[in-house]
């Protein structure tokens, strides 16, 4: 561990003995005293750690002045008593000198007292605990400490951290935040944490009783992960064999032991394991069957969860067989539905394809009648006015044709597709919504393309059509028909 902040510990440990207040807060320190016969060596030894260290955030008052280490000495050169002294420490900053571009959020106390304090104070879910879930681990430094313990993203110990295991930070394989807070359904504020690793506890002295109200943060929020609904402390809801609203925790709780967690560590692995809906739901099927009224969430889980666990896991394998016929069934039905929406592409196809060939016979047809009908030489007749507005009305008939189809096909592609969508959401139980849109685009993407080459490739020949029909006179002085 950093030497400088074991060193300025030494040195404030010592100030204490001739304080007459201090405070020992996560963000700061503050240690007053008057005139004592050992107040100016300690002060003495500071000045040369900061000399040595020279420690950002340190402010060091002598008869209600800020000075350095010069004028200290010049001060008792002159022989003017020391009558009142004040510490001031900017924990942030020693952690930014000390700790640069660390991953790892630390906060040192002075005092076991400064510790208690803190942490009794905690709130695992709230703005109070927002150091924890800053960075990706805390660690936790105290002067005074009789037990080292923590667990992946979390560590105390004692001010030079030698207890803390060398592979510290360590892999986390359980649930992240995002993932728990997909099956907890959040009905409180929005910077509301639920982060399992942030109080997990794996290693060292769990039960000691410094780890006691740790246990507790632990225990909490591990619970809070088995749950459905979360509120705050006071209210979480277990969906079941039937619904329960019930706290979190309540002061009647006992706190958990180091079993007691690693118990309920396993059920929330496996819950998020796979399928965390269904094993959630088994395991409140049991707790909520188990639990007396005005039991909190904890207290019953600390109780009931080995067998709720047990239970849970003989159900799956049931729940899943189960669900696999159902998934199964729903799947077949889908394929059903998406090979009629594949032959409905087809279906257009050919219809665009048969009206091209009506339009073609048609507009021989009008020709025939309408020109050809009449007596004279085929020359003037197909030079004439009449002839020239008779194509030019042609050409908009097959514009006009390919709008209408092109309208009607595509509008009915797109009104049969919604209804598949809507059909298919509103009866399919294991379908997720993934699977859902996977087989809904894959086994017809082929299919889908093709017709639109193909719509393309028609819309181009009624196009040439129609252009030629619209230029006809021209088509026709080109081949040497009309002169």
């Amino acid at each position: 561990m950093v030497p400088g902040l074991i060193e300025l510990c030494i040195c404030l440990k010592d100030l204490l003995v001739d304080a007459e207040s201090f405070d020992d807060l996560p963000e700061r320190i503050r240690i007053d005293g008057a005139y004592s016969d050992t107040i100016q060596q300690h002060i003495g030894k500071l000045f040369e750690a900061n000399e040595k260290y020279d420690f950002n955030g340190l402010t060091i008052r002598v008869n209600d002045e800020a000075i350095g280490n010069d004028e200290f000495h010049e001060l008792l050169g002159n022989g003017e008593p020391i009558q009142s002294w004040q510490i001031l420490i900017s924990k942030r900053s020693i952690v930014n000198q000390l700790f640069p571009q660390d991953d790892i959020s630390t906060i040192w106390f002075l005092t076991a007292q400064g510790l208690d304090r803190w942490i009794n104070r905690l709130d695992p879910f709230g703005e109070s605990s927002k150091i924890f879930h800053e960075k990706c681990s805390t660690r936790v430094l105290v002067c005074e400490l009789d037990h080292a313990f923590g667990g992946p993203s979390l560590a105390i110990d004692r001010i030079d951290g030698k207890q803390i295991p060398a592979d510290w930070p360590q892999a986390f394989a359980g649930p992240d935040e995002n993932t728990v807070k997909r099956q907890v359904h959040l009905l409180s504020s929005e910077n509301t944490a639920l982060k399992p690793t942030s109080f997990l506890l794996s290693w060292g002295d769990i039960d000691s009783a410094t780890a006691s109200r740790f246990r507790m943060l632990s225990g909490q929020m591990l619970s809070a992960c088995l749950s459905q609904e979360f509120y705050d402390h006071s209210r979480v809801v277990l969906k079941g064999s039937r619904r329960i609203e019930l706290p979190l925790s309540s002061e009647q709780d006992e706190i958990p032991s180091a079993d007691d967690l690693e118990a309920i560590w396993r059920a929330v692995s496996w819950v998020y394991e796979e399928r965390p809906e269904v094993r959630a739901t088994l395991i409140a099927d049991r707790l909520t069957l188990d639990l007396s009224h005005g039991q909190s969430l904890l207290s019953g889980v600390n109780h009931f969860i080995e067998d709720a666990m047990k239970q849970s896991i003989e159900q799956y394998k049931f729940v899943i067989a189960e669900r696999k016929d159902v998934y199964a069934k729903e799947l077949r039905e889908l394929l059903k539905d998406v090979q009629q929406q594949a032959s409905l592409f087809s279906d257009k196809v050919r219809s665009i394809l048969n009206s091209l060939l009506r339009d073609v016979l048609a507009a021989l047809l009008l020709v025939s009648l309408g020109l050809f009908s009449r007596i004279g030489r085929t020359e003037e007749i197909l030079a004439s006015k009449e002839a020239d507005l008779l194509f030019k009305a042609l050409a908009i008939y097959l514009v006009v044709s390919l709008l209408l189809q092109l309208l009607v096909h595509l509008r009915d592609l797109h009104l049969s597709r919604g209804e598949l969508k809507y059909w298919t959401n509103a009866t399919r139980n294991q379908l997720g919504i993934d699977d859902i849109e996977k087989h809904l685009n894959i086994p017809i993407s082929n299919r889908r393309s093709s017709f639109y080459g193909m719509v393309i490739i028609l819309s181009i020949v009624y196009a040439a059509m129609a252009i030629a029909a619209w230029n006809f006179q021209c088509v026709a002085r080109l081949f040497g028909l009309i002169s």
